[in-house]
């Protein structure tokens, strides 16, 4: 190209030709292509992404609609106590859903008096009969290196369940408050439940994975596992407020059913070690063997005061689990007595009690066990004075502002049965870490078998009196739990120190769990 440069009143000048589009053509193509080049390893670095996810999803789509139908359950055990059990009129049951009861204080608490029975006994249903599954599932699944079965298995009971429950809001006057929780409970608990679910969970990834990425695979896993919690809580009360029941069903329904497909096609199942002598059946599950493996590392001989250190965390665990667990049914039947909490309310302080609670685990690992090194008995027993401490707030809050503090004095709490998982690791051999944590995960099952009969007792003995006295039970029994956790200490500090080549594999473990 050739400019032509014309002055006035003189004659036109020709400049030499622009060589920019010469020099900007190739620079041009050689961006387009850089690009382009960009462009391709973005695609093919999200398919090599894509690929690596397994179970990912399929813990998302288990535990999000497990939390986001919970609220709905528990208020529909409530209507129908007043509606089909009790038979009290459409009228006063609205109120009492409402949180309206100035007038109903008789019949909320009739009505919270029959939904606490239920809950006596429907609650154990639920957790022992997992608990006891898992006592063969571990050490089958070991063996045989199946673990699709148990991840199969539990979201297909869940589906079952929301199914059933969809039928139970269907025929409302129909279907008593018994029939409903057994329709609800039974089905995920014979098939596992969240227990076999997470063992399997677990267990698939370690299969998979290598040593290198293993912490990052199943630090992924956990942060579902965590972060379903707190959106699941913050949306079922909104959702079963605006959407109603068939809403929130109908959407956990979904989950399930896109879970359940997920793990039978996508999920690719591992290569199964051929057992001599062994029937392919899952009924091969139930191997005495496997049952006598797991119980015996509690009460095997070991070297020094081992064995009954080992028993004695047994303990502890179910003085600081048991409590959380009993408590867990009764929360929110207190909070509608006492300071009339609707679903929304009741959703959004439990929103905020795990965010609280997830700032003090933030501060517990990375303070006090990272920065600070302190021991994870010590750890364990600033928990339980968390725990007690938070206990007493409970109980004793007079009005909702007061209340709103108990997470703030319970955010160190959760440290306890973390602490005492990583006590326990370093007092068994290397090839039994598995069947301990196993063990430890099995005495959280079982614990509501005590402890949720003996909370909604003292909940209906107390609820004219003292609603909250079941609080302090929590509180009372982490004092049994803090001298167990001080002795732990006392014998840890009193025992001769690791030779020197073994201070990698002894030093604070809280971390990984």
């Amino acid at each position: 190209m050739t400019l032509r440069v014309e002055v006035l009143g003189e004659k036109i000048v020709n400049v030499e030709p622009c060589k920019c589009n010469k020099a900007y053509g190739p620079e041009k193509a050689k961006a387009e292509s850089k690009f382009s080049q960009r462009i391709k390893e973005f695609i093919k670095e999200s398919w090599a992404f894509r690929s690596k996810i397994t179970v990912e999803p399929f813990v998302i789509c288990y535990v999000l609609p497990s939390v986001l139908a919970g609220l709905a359950v528990q208020n529909l055990c409530l209507e129908k106590s007043c509606l089909v059990n009790l038979q009290y009129d459409q009228e006063t049951c609205t109120h009492i859903m409402e949180g309206h009861t100035h007038n109903y204080t008789e019949q909320e608490r009739k009505v919270q008096t029959m939904v606490a029975g239920m809950t006596a006994w429907s609650f154990p249903l639920q957790t022992a009969l997992p608990g006891i599954l898992t006592l063969f599932v571990g050490a089958w699944s070991d063996r045989t290196g199946n673990r699709k079965a148990f991840l199969v298995l539990p979201i297909l009971g869940k589906l079952i369940s929301v199914i059933g429950i969809i039928l139970t809001t269907v025929f409302f006057l129909q279907i008593g408050l018994n029939e409903t929780a057994l329709i609800e409970g039974l089905p995920p608990a014979l098939a596992g439940g969240r227990v076999a679910m997470t063992m399997a969970v677990y267990s698939y990834i370690t299969d998979i994975t290598s040593d290198a990425e293993r912490t990052y695979r199943l630090g992924i896993i956990t942060s579902i596992l965590t972060l379903s919690r707190p959106i699941g809580l913050a949306l079922s009360g909104i959702m079963t407020k605006r959407f109603g029941y068939y809403g929130v069903f109908t959407v956990a329904c979904a989950f399930y059913l896109a879970g359940f497909v997920y793990i039978v096609v996508r999920l690719k199942e591992k290569t199964k070690k051929k057992v001599e002598g062994e029937k392919s059946s899952i009924m091969s599950v139930f191997s005495t063997q496997d049952l006598v493996a797991t119980v015996n590392v509690a009460f095997k001989p070991r070297e020094g005061k081992k064995r009954m250190h080992i028993i004695l965390i047994m303990f502890a665990y179910m003085f600081i689990v048991g409590p959380v667990l009993g408590e867990a049914q009764m929360t929110y039947w207190f909070t509608r007595y006492k300071f009339k909490f609707t679903e929304v309310d009741y959703s959004l302080f439990l929103t905020y009690s795990v965010l609280v609670g997830s700032v003090g685990s933030f501060v517990t690992i990375y303070l006090f066990v990272k920065r600070w090194a302190i021991d994870d008995s010590v750890v364990g027993v600033i928990a339980c004075l968390s725990r007690i401490a938070a206990s007493v707030v409970y109980a004793l809050a007079p009005n909702r502002t007061i209340y709103f503090l108990g997470p703030v004095f319970d955010m160190f709490s959760s440290a306890g049965s973390t602490s005492l998982r990583s006590i326990a690791t370093k007092l068994v051999d290397a090839d039994e870490i598995g069947k301990t944590s196993s063990l430890i995960s099995i005495s959280e099952a079982l614990v509501p078998v005590i402890y949720s009969p003996v909370y909604s007792k003292v909940y209906l003995s107390t609820l004219s009196t003292f609603a909250g006295a079941f609080y302090l039970i929590s509180g009372a029994l982490a004092v049994p739990a803090i001298v167990i956790l001080i002795l732990l200490h006392i014998q840890s500090n009193n025992s001769s120190p690791p030779p020197p080549s073994d201070t990698k594999t002894k030093e604070n473990e809280i971390t990984r769990f």
